[in-house]
């Protein structure tokens, strides 16, 4: 996802977490009980694909939102280092999915050094599979996850109490594998990595 891990690596020093998660939030086995998206009445966000199996949901959105904005719309709003807005939507969005109950949310990103800003990720949990649409990103192909874990270890000099929200079919994947692999220049240590998809990093 493009720009995804320079985004990812300045949220290392995040005060804020999404205290909705657990080490393994989410479920594999979940049948998926309807087809209702369950979000905020205002957000609007559903799966949608076009003829070529692209994902839809960030057609016609407007250029630039505004913070005030993008939280009236029921999204997880992160500014900097902070979520400033959304922590029910979230709230709703694991309790829906740990339920089996298809669910969909959008996380806006906005970062006061970066006039590109904000950045949207949309997560949705799939008749039992999850799945996260980057709207930066070249390719819109929906990809399936099994597992939305947190992971939590430390990192930095000095080490601090750090953590990553993501998506994965390995619900053994720890914290330190991943940050090993992403500071690694070694091709053998990347590529031990199962596929996994980083939604956000976390501090405690």
């Amino acid at each position: 996802m493009k720009g995804i891990l320079l985004r990812g690596l300045l949220l290392l020093c995040l005060a804020g977490l999404l205290a909705g998660c657990s080490t393994s939030s989410g479920k594999s086995n979940s049948t998926g009980n309807s087809n209702t998206i369950i979000m905020p009445p205002a957000a609007g966000v559903t799966m949608t694909l076009d003829g070529q199996g692209q994902y839809t949901g960030f057609d016609g959105m407007a250029e630039k939102e505004t913070i005030e904005e993008a939280a009236a719309a029921g999204n997880v709003v992160i500014r900097d280092l902070e979520v400033v807005a959304g922590q029910e939507a979230w709230d709703q969005f694991i309790e829906a999915a740990d339920s089996g109950i298809n669910a969909g949310l959008r996380i806006a990103q906005f970062f006061s050094d970066e006039p590109g800003s904000p950045y949207y990720n949309d997560l949705f949990y799939q008749d039992g599979k999850y799945y996260l649409f980057d709207n930066t990103a070249k390719t819109l192909v929906p990809e399936p996850f099994s597992y939305l874990l947190t992971l939590r270890g430390k990192t930095g000099r000095p080490l601090k109490d750090s953590g990553m929200i993501i998506l994965t079919d390995d619900n053994r994947l720890t914290f330190d594998r991943v940050i090993a692999a992403q500071y690694s220049s070694s091709t053998e240590v990347i590529n031990s990595l199962p596929p996994y998809t980083l939604i956000r990093y976390l501090v405690n």
